[in-house]
């Protein structure tokens, strides 16, 4: 199973995952304060959230409960560079101006490496769509001391098209004072951070912040529960309309399986928090975006689950019109595993968004 990991290594530069080109200008970036001009008025914006899945479940290696060479063959068997194609193609097809992503991981495997964010943006380049990483949190860092060591790092990324009408300024990374604490093989002590990754952006000349996070799951209710209000407390002191993009691991649907509800959802809509562009855009949907299956082979997805939201705070929700929301990654990207891009669905939202003005 590691020749597969070894022709990627070898080969990530060529074919398919050309890298991209050196000379691409990128999104402009300033170190001035960003601030609507006096005659801006308002700009359309499309974002997208997107968990691109781990490929397999590490905690079942940390308890014992998967051996080191079963998670391996897990994880090639749904292959990312396969699922990538699929990502890119979902971003090809909507155009998002900002991109928060989640479950961006590094791989190390003895002394091979698997990189899905290089492997990602090669394939966007492949695709040619022209995309620039802007913001990259690394958050979790786990190694696993068994068999050939498994190493597991964890990032939030945020992407940016490269347009003019885009300018980047501040870039923000903060991980979550609460988090998992936990014990490998009944031995070795561990921890699983978690946080969130933000940029200011500014799109026609009107600015707002945009940020990206992953909470805890649902099986650490308390942990995810500290974890959002440290995201609205931080949320609270922006100086911008905010919008946050991510995985919160806490259902949104009434119908959800009981273990899904958590509280966070709840409290990220208390009045003067959060709204919900899904909701806004379609109030009498379910926009289930959760989950299938772990290795991505079954025929059908069983989402149950709305879990990857939009939210925009209400400073930004004052300023909001013409939304629209769309579910991607609901069609299969092939007909041999892995069949799906990840184990999760993505949206996309469109939004109208006046210029604040001061």
């Amino acid at each position: 199973m590691t020749t597969k990991l070894l022709i990627l290594a070898t080969a990530a530069c060529t074919g398919l995952l050309a890298c991209a080109s050196d000379d691409v200008a990128g999104p402009k970036f300033t170190s001035e304060a960003l601030v609507a001009p006096a005659d801006a008025e308002g700009a359309t914006v499309k974002v997208m959230t997107r968990n691109i899945y781990l490929g397999f479940d590490i905690d079942q290696v940390i308890a014992g409960e998967m051996g080191p060479e079963e998670g391996i063959a897990a994880l090639m068997a749904t292959w990312f560079p396969d699922r990538a194609v699929g990502l890119a193609a979902e971003i090809a097809a909507t155009q998002p101006d900002l991109i928060g992503l989640q479950e961006v991981v590094t791989w190390n495997i003895g002394s091979q490496e698997m990189d899905f964010l290089n492997i990602l943006m090669a394939t966007l380049a492949a695709f040619g769509l022209d995309y620039e990483v802007v913001a990259n949190n690394t958050t979790t860092d786990i190694t696993v001391p068994v068999g050939p060591g498994i190493r597991y790092r964890d990032h939030d990324v945020i992407l940016a098209r490269d347009d003019d009408r885009i300018e980047l300024g501040t870039v923000t990374t903060e991980i979550y004072g609460e988090y998992l604490s936990f014990t490998q093989f009944g031995v070795l002590p561990g921890t699983r951070p978690l946080g969130f990754v933000a940029v200011e952006a500014s799109v026609d000349d009107v600015p707002f912040v945009f940020a990206s996070t992953h909470l805890e799951t649902q099986n650490y209710p308390d942990i995810q529960i500290g974890q959002t209000k440290q995201l609205i407390n931080w949320t609270k002191h922006q100086k911008l309309p905010v919008v946050v993009v991510g995985d919160f691991n806490s259902a949104a649907n009434d119908d959800a399986p009981d273990v899904s509800y958590t509280g966070t959802y709840r409290r990220l809509l208390i009045p003067g928090t959060f709204e919900d562009l899904w909701v806004m855009a379609h109030p009498d949907e379910p926009g289930l975006t959760c989950c299938y299956e772990p290795n991505l082979i079954e025929a059908e997805p069983g989402y149950d689950q709305r879990l990857d939201l939009i939210l925009v705070d209400k400073a930004g929700a004052r300023l909001m019109s013409d939304v629209t929301a769309t579910i991607v990654g609901r069609d299969p990207i092939q007909a041999s595993q892995p069949r799906w891009a990840s184990d999760h669905a993505g949206v996309v939202a469109s939004f109208y968004l006046q210029a604040p003005k001061h």
